[in-house]
């Protein structure tokens, strides 16, 4: 493992805290990512592209939380956290994209609590017709 990874847009991705780094030869980070390359350093390559859909459907995500046996408790986790625009998005939304911080309260506080089960959620619900 090497102590930068190549990210999306030309950034770069410092192995030791996660920090994304823009390409930008005045940030000092990236400088001194230019600095360990010019001391013949190389980061390991970017990530294959994602094959998880960017979104679903409502019906799709309940039908596959039912299929996982968690649809009651994220219900129960949605309709008891007092936040209207998250209860209107269970309740009313079309789709549900992958990036959006509804999905990601999801995560903090069902069964669905780390990007890979939220990523296989959206990978299986979205073969659900």
């Amino acid at each position: 493992m090497s102590d930068y990874r190549l990210g999306s847009g030309g950034s770069v991705i410092r192995a030791s805290d996660g920090a994304v780094i823009p390409p930008d030869p005045g940030n000092r980070d990236y400088a001194a990512f230019q600095g360990w390359q010019a001391q013949g350093g190389t980061p390991d390559p970017a990530p294959a592209a994602s094959a998880v859909p960017g979104q679903i459907t409502n019906f799709q995500a309940r039908a596959q939380m039912i299929a996982d046996g968690n649809f009651d408790a994220v219900n129960k986790t949605i309709e008891g956290s007092g936040n209207a625009t998250a209860i209107a998005a269970w309740d009313y939304a079309n789709v549900f994209l992958r990036s959006s911080p509804f999905i990601a309260m999801l995560m903090g506080n069902t069964p669905y609590s780390t990007d890979a089960l939220v990523d296989a959620l959206f990978e299986n619900a979205s073969k659900i017709t």
